[in-house]
């Protein structure tokens, strides 16, 4: 396990700084400066006990400046954010090889991280105006049988009219929000193939670290792919395909573990676990006719003989986030939307009913007006092989685990809402 640093001293946050500074022979009007602008003594504490140098320390007093002296705030994201996050997101391409790649997030355009576990997203502000973002999701999970706390990192935009000032890395500097502020031993991410903006920025911001395996030819990290299922319309059904029930939830629950178990990134699942995931506290719709971008009504099974043998969730992810690649060179613009396959789980040698429950699916995804299926299947490559007649795109991106221990063994379980 990698070691962790020792608890804060219970002692006032303005001792501890006195003294550590005064030992570390650092001039006292750095810490006056710091002092002068409110840089709260806890922060300063905290970057001390992780030992960030005074160079680190005098650019985070700079940046106190400035958000003391100019128009930039910053704060925790909330639900009434939502207009201008969408046109953060709308104004914040990516540049992919020769395409700009723009995800349109809306109308909730905090669809996806309410599927994510403990998520907190940071906001800069510039006035009204949200001029870059960033999220985290803090997590439990399982690498190597071992039990860890990491930390997802995701959705780091700037506004295209607001770049060159450093504030992706200032965003992701922010304070945690309270109830989040635990330890974690490991960072990670996916990132896009050809996004060498992000991998730029990395090299500049992030340490290297020898568990991110570097390419020549794309980012680098660890080759994680996805399969995209061509929508089309259902040829054939099957009575034997039905939307779960309430009562269905604990085999369901045992087939997850069951097709999963023991890869990395996988923690076991629990009914409790399985419940919030599907309903977020709303059985129907919520308040103000608010519903839930996957709930009990998307997961799907598969009943032979009075038993649960495979189910599936789909979560229509294209319903809040879209893509829309533009060449830089030709007028080629196309948008991309998929739903995405959650939840999988079938009994031993129960892969053809799999397969159907995914082939209906498909089609599912066809009928939402999705162009495709997007489904995690690296791991189960007797279902992918099954598959291939539905001729999918595959789509890469590269796992980056930033620690030496516990090492990852490819390929890990991915849950697409973490994609």
């Amino acid at each position: 396990m990698t070691e962790q640093p020792a608890p804060l001293p219970s002692e006032p946050a303005s001792a501890v700084v006195d003294r550590a500074w005064r030992e570390r022979g650092w001039p006292p009007a750095v810490l006056a400066r710091a002092r002068e602008l409110s840089m709260s003594d806890t922060l300063v504490e905290r970057l001390l006990f992780w030992n960030v140098p005074l160079d680190r320390i005098e650019d985070e007093i700079r940046w106190a400046g400035q958000l003391a002296n100019g128009t930039i705030r910053f704060r925790q994201l909330t639900v009434a954010d939502n207009d201008e996050f969408c046109a953060l997101w709308a104004n914040s391409p990516e540049e992919i090889g020769e395409w700009d790649v723009t995800a349109e997030r809306g109308p909730n355009g905090f669809a996806q991280f309410e599927l994510q576990e403990r998520p907190v997203l940071n906001g800069l502000f510039d006035g009204g105006v949200i001029v870059a973002c960033v999220s985290f999701s803090l997590r439990h999970t399982l690498v190597g049988g071992e039990r860890i706390w990491v930390r997802y990192g995701q959705a780091m935009r700037v506004h295209k009219d607001h770049r060159r000032h450093g504030y992706a890395h200032w965003v992701r500097s922010l304070p945690w929000a309270v109830g989040i502020n635990h330890s974690t031993q490991i960072q990670y991410d996916y990132i896009r193939s050809r996004n060498m903006t992000m991998e730029q920025w990395n090299r500049k911001y992030m340490p290297k670290v020898d568990s991110v395996p570097v390419r020549e030819d794309d980012v680098p990290g660890i080759p994680v792919t996805v399969l995209q299922y061509p929508a089309r319309p259902a040829t054939t059904g099957s009575r034997a395909i039905r939307p779960a029930r309430y009562d269905d939830i604990e085999p369901c629950v045992r087939l997850i573990n069951r097709t999963h178990s023991g890869r990395d990134l996988f923690r076991p699942y629990t009914p409790e676990f399985l419940v919030d995931r599907l309903d977020a506290g709303f059985q129907d719709a919520g308040p103000r006719g608010w519903k839930p971008s996957y709930s009990l009504a998307n997961l799907y099974v598969v009943e032979r003989g009075g038993a649960i043998v495979a189910c599936a969730g789909l979560w229509d992810r294209g319903r809040d986030l879209r893509e829309r690649w533009r060449h830089r060179e030709t007028p080629e613009e196309r948008v991309i939307s998929v739903a995405a396959l959650l939840d999988i789980g079938f009994a031993e040698g129960r892969e053809h009913e799999l397969v159907a429950l995914i082939e209906k699916l498909i089609s599912v995804t066809h009928s939402l007006g999705r162009d495709y299926l997007a489904a995690p299947l690296e791991t189960l490559p007797g279902v992918e092989a099954l598959l291939t007649r539905n001729r999918p795109v595959r789509e890469t991106r590269y796992l980056q685990w930033r620690g030496e221990t516990p090492s990852i063994t490819p390929p890990a379980y991915l849950d697409l809402v973490y994609w």
